[in-house]
């Protein structure tokens, strides 16, 4: 029988297949044995997620159900296995059903691949998870929750020894990076019935540089023994940066930063984190926000807060004192107004051209003690009160609407600390408020961008310099830019260059290769050419950058697309294998710059936990130390001559702040520019001082430029009421007087008289705009700049022409100094009683003709009487003999008939 041999050997060849696959088909006692996929293999015994062989498919969890379950790698400990650590591999995840059906009977077991080869296949393999299966557990073990509904979500933890193979022990025996795997399975209750297989899948990476001294564990007598490491060069940014809790003038809008900078707070304990660490010398570089530092240190001084449910209202003038100016008091702050309803108050630019009914020339008019009215603002506080309390040493009239903040002592310690950490380690100081550069030059703001880069080196330089004497200088950075997303455009990289800095530290993603490539820049040191205008070839500069090496902190989105939970943990987990794996591999020295990002969803345990593995790191002798500021300067390596272009993203572009809230800052920005020109600084006793008005707002633009009002604008928005409510205060103290009656123009060049009036305590330099009358020929000579002293009134004669009777109306306005409106048009009635030119030359030419033809009459008057005075001086003209007509002797033209009989006598009837 023929076939009997080849039935034999088939049967032995299944025997030992299935003997040789049984650790993986094998399960847990009162478990299934064997949760097969849906073609039949059992979990585990796959070597890839690509069934087709052809790699070209994205990752996916393997089987029909093995997405069914999301994760969150919540911890793996530890986080590098050193000769220092514990022999026990412990995991800790957050499981979430994400499918419809209920999963039952939740196990889960460790598998894990070789050691990776290089840094090249580590990256592979951060990309694309294989299923490992060099080491597999032989039995699976229940979750503590072994039930979940659809939408429910657990924590479990695994744990297994890291060397040997008792009791699941994963068998690591050498240094290096291996993929390790979390395979669930459980049971799928379908409408149709129950359905065992594999739910989920949770990818991980144990990172090995030594193993645990106590195991005893050598390398193999067959294999040669792995190198050591070689360090590689590592920066760790450290951010140190809030939303603006200050508004305008030192109030600020909320009390919430004491928690914040308390013991237990989020920025005191990250800066707690840096300040204890034991980071190596060089490996950490603390980032700061200035307006940060100014928000401790106004804090430390006292400091008042508003008031819940209020918002802080239009800033008043500063007063001066008795015998000085507005720069005399002792304490220079506007006091503010505040309203209950939330919004900003401020009086009518149009109440003084309403009020006013013509004061004579010079005529003082009393200061008010709001900018446009004779009474305080509602809530509001006279301005005079705070600046004569505090010129006298009396406690100041705080501002109404708020309370005194609570902060001080928590200020003052938190204070301390950032000194401590400025002195010790180099610290990068960001442009004050951390503001979204990329946006502000967009929109045109590069003056304020300077603005904020000048104040931010001061701020930073007075409030981290200890006045202690003795105390150590602070280690400030002011010349290396840190833009938010580490994106620019070559239009902010300019503006940068210009305002001082030499530096910078970008994302890869705003960078491509040579002109031309397209290439992808690589971390490092790099130069980037700058290009002027749309013109790429034009020469804007250079700017020596060193590139973050994204690919180390991956962001979360990849990693969540390739089964690794995408939170913090799993960046940490994958950023170690890759500096671990380029420590291994001996060949790659690149500086690495780690930028985990500056937002306030960095927490506490985040930066510890990142610290931590660093600093293990480094003990294994897998890192050191970089400096930024020597990546940055003149000794930057050889790799710093790549040349690089910018392209900023259009991620970048899309997070930027709204355009709408851009285009109010610009706005106001220019406001105040413009009024800065027409508020003149004091020159007599007397005269405010508007700077103690002007440069309060200033800053408060500078505080709403912060890139961490992107998701949240509310801070900055009520920063900007505050603004806007402050100049239209003051530019409605300035405005043109108006009657309600009409003004006469008694002749062709009759000047109008206009009356202007200053209500403010500053001195004021405006001019007067006249529109409108063209109809009637109306010409206005422009005036020219006006000052009109404080709180008096003046009259401006202002020549004009006009060609005809008529009324008329005149829009008039006031314009600053540099051409921009001030306060809302005043329309004027005027009436016009002069003849015009044309008119006059009308007349003069109807009396010309009228005279002409009186002459000429006159004239034919005269010959026909000297004619009649020829005649009678000549005597009477006999008949002629034909009987013709005779001339009358008296010169009447009669006719004479020829028959003397014809004649009637006198007394004969006719």
């Amino acid at each position: 029988m023929s076939g009997g041999p080849v039935r034999t050997r088939a049967v032995l060849v299944v025997l030992a297949a299935t003997l040789l696959l049984w650790p993986c088909l094998a399960g847990p006692t009162g478990t299934p044995a064997q949760a097969r996929e849906p073609d039949g293999t059992t979990n585990g015994e796959t070597t890839g997620t690509d069934p087709t062989g052809t790699g070209d498919q994205p990752w996916a969890p393997y089987g029909e159900f093995a997405g069914r379950l999301a994760f969150a790698l919540d911890d793996l400990s530890p986080a590098v296995v050193t000769a220092t650590a514990a022999d026990t591999l412990t995991l800790t995840a957050t499981v979430t059903n994400t499918g419809p059906d209920v999963l039952a009977g939740l196990t889960a077991r460790f598998q894990r691949g070789d050691a990776v080869t290089d840094t090249a296949a580590l990256q592979e393999r951060i990309d694309r998870p294989e299923q490992p299966v060099a080491v597999i557990q032989p039995t699976f073990t229940a979750l503590s929750t072994t039930t979940l509904d659809p939408g429910a979500t657990a924590t479990f933890t695994l744990t297994a020894p890291i060397t040997g193979t008792a009791a699941g022990g994963l068998d690591l025996d050498r240094p290096g990076v291996y993929p390790l795997m979390v395979n669930v399975n459980g049971e799928v209750r379908e409408p149709d019935g129950a359905r065992e297989a594999r739910v989920g899948e949770l990818h991980a990476l144990i990172t090995v540089l030594a193993l645990p001294a106590d195991t005893g564990t050598t390398d193999t007598a067959d294999e040669p023994a792995t190198p050591g490491p070689t360090p590689v060069p590592v920066d760790l940014t450290w951010p140190l940066v809030d939303r603006p809790h200050l508004g305008v003038d030192g109030v600020f809008l909320d009390d919430d930063l004491v928690a914040e900078i308390s013991p237990g707070g989020r920025l005191y304990e990250i800066a707690a984190a840096l300040a204890g660490s034991g980071l190596p010398d060089g490996s950490a570089t603390a980032v700061v926000d200035p307006r940060l530092l100014d928000e401790v240190d106004r804090m430390t001084r006292g400091y008042r807060v508003l008031a819940p449910g209020t918002a802080q209202g239009a800033l008043q003038p500063v007063l001066p004192t008795e015998g000085g100016t507005g720069g005399d008091t002792a304490e220079p702050t506007s006091s503010t107004t505040t309203t209950a309803t939330g919004s900003s108050t401020a009086p009518s630019a149009g109440s003084v051209a309403g009020s006013v009914t013509g004061s004579p020339t010079g005529t003082a008019a009393a200061p008010p003690t709001t900018p446009a009215s004779g009474a305080p603002a509602a809530g509001g506080t006279a301005a005079t009160d705070t600046a004569t309390a505090a010129a006298s040493g009396t406690d100041a009239v705080e501002p109404a609407g708020t309370v005194a903040g609570t902060g001080t002592t928590a200020a003052q310690r938190f204070l301390t600390l950032l000194r401590e950490i400025a002195a010790a380690r180099q610290t990068v100081v960001l442009p004050y408020s951390d503001p979204d550069v990329v946006a502000l030059v967009q929109a045109g703001l590069d003056g304020q961008l300077t603005r904020s880069v000048e104040l931010g080196r001061t701020v930073a330089e007075r409030v981290l310099t200890d006045p202690t004497p003795g105390s150590p200088t602070p280690d400030l950075d002011t010349t290396t830019a840190l833009p938010p997303t580490g994106t620019l455009d070559d239009s902010t990289a300019a503006a940068l260059l210009a305002a001082g800095y030499t530096s910078a530290v970008l994302s890869p993603t705003t960078l491509t290769g040579a002109e031309g490539t397209g290439d992808t820049v690589a971390p490092g040191t790099v130069t980037v050419d700058i290009r002027r205008g749309t013109d790429a070839a034009a020469d804007g500069g250079t700017l020596p950058a060193v590139v973050a090496d994204t690919r180390v902190l991956l962001d979360a989105g990849p990693l969540a697309a390739a089964g690794r939970g995408g939170g913090w943990t799993s960046r940490l987990n994958v950023m170690t294998a890759v500096l671990a794996q380029r420590s291994l591999d001996g060949t790659d020295t690149t500086p690495t710059v780690l930028v985990p990002g500056r937002t306030t969803g960095l927490t506490v345990t985040d930066l510890t936990r990142l610290a931590e593995t660093v600093q293990t790191l480094a003990g294994a002798g897998a890192v050191t130390g970089a400096p930024l500021r020597q990546l940055t300067s003149g000794d930057r390596p050889a790799a710093s001559d790549r040349p690089v272009t910018l392209a900023y993203p259009d991620a970048a572009r899309e997070a930027q702040l709204a355009p709408a809230y851009l285009a109010r800052l610009a706005d106001l920005d220019r406001a105040v520019t413009s009024t800065g020109t027409a508020l003149l600084p004091p020159q007599v006793a007397g005269e405010a001082d508007p700077a103690l008005l002007l440069d309060p707002l200033r800053e408060a633009l500078d505080v709403a430029t912060s890139s961490t009002l992107r998701d949240d604008p509310a801070p900055g928005t009520a920063v900007l009421d505050t603004v806007e409510a402050t100049l239209a205060g003051v530019q409605g103290g300035v405005g043109i007087a108006s009657s309600g009656g009409s003004y006469t123009l008694a002749s062709s060049t009759s000047p109008l008289a206009v009356t202007l009036r200053n209500t403010t305590p500053y001195r004021v330099q405006v001019g007067l705009q006249l529109t409108g009358g063209q109809v009637v020929g109306l010409t206005v000579v422009d005036p020219g700049l006006q000052t009109l002293l404080p709180g008096r009134s003046a009259q401006v004669s202002v020549e004009t022409t006009v060609s005809r009777v008529a009324s008329f109306v005149v829009t008039s306005r006031l314009i600053s100094p540099d051409g921009r409106a001030w306060g809302e048009p005043v329309p004027l009635p005027v009436r016009s009683t002069a003849y015009g030119a044309f008119t006059v030359i009308i007349v003069a030419v109807a009396g010309a003709v009228l005279l002409l033809m009186v002459v000429l009459r006159i004239r034919q008057r005269v010959r026909g009487r000297r004619a009649r005075l020829a005649a009678e001086a000549a005597g009477a003209v006999a008949p002629p003999s034909d009987g013709a007509p005779r001339t009358d002797p008296a010169g009447a033209d009669a006719a004479v008939p020829a028959d003397p009989a014809a004649t009637p006598s006198p007394t004969e009837p006719r």
